[in-house]
């Protein structure tokens, strides 16, 4: 199994993992220290959780979009273990301590990918996006 470390913020950028994907990543975990509450109050007037919507949104979208498991591990809570078809497998609520065990079962992939066919995609020459600027 091959393993891939992205830092925090780096959650929410898809080219980061995809990076990480093309060199053979099929896990990648994600240290942070996102704390979940002390946002901009625009923000928590629209909605107080909206963070928390964020990290489990953004986290399951990853292992998806990628076809790989994703283990965000953040000191303010929301920490998961996410697969792909599986969804989240386990996750931490807002600043609570604790230990996740979840089985990354390499199968899963495996299926993930031969019905998404991202690393076969990214594999290709002819796969790549051009901007369209108006």
């Amino acid at each position: 199994m091959r393993v891939g470390m992205l830092i925090c913020w780096d959650l929410a950028f898809p080219e980061a993992f995809r990076e990480l994907v093309a060199d053979g990543a099929q896990v990648v975990v994600v240290p942070s220290y996102w704390h979940i509450a002390k946002i901009n109050p625009k923000l928590l007037a629209l909605n107080p959780k909206s963070e928390v919507a964020f990290l489990d949104s953004v986290t399951v979208a990853r292992a998806y979009e990628n076809t790989c498991a994703v283990a965000f591990c953040n000191a303010w809570g929301q920490s998961q273990v996410a697969m792909p078809i599986l969804g989240s497998l386990g996750k931490l609520e807002v600043e609570r301590e604790g230990t996740i065990l979840s089985k990354v079962d390499l199968d899963v992939l495996r299926i993930a990918e031969e019905h998404f066919k991202v690393r076969a995609d990214l594999r290709d020459d002819e796969w790549h996006y051009t901007p369209c600027i108006t």
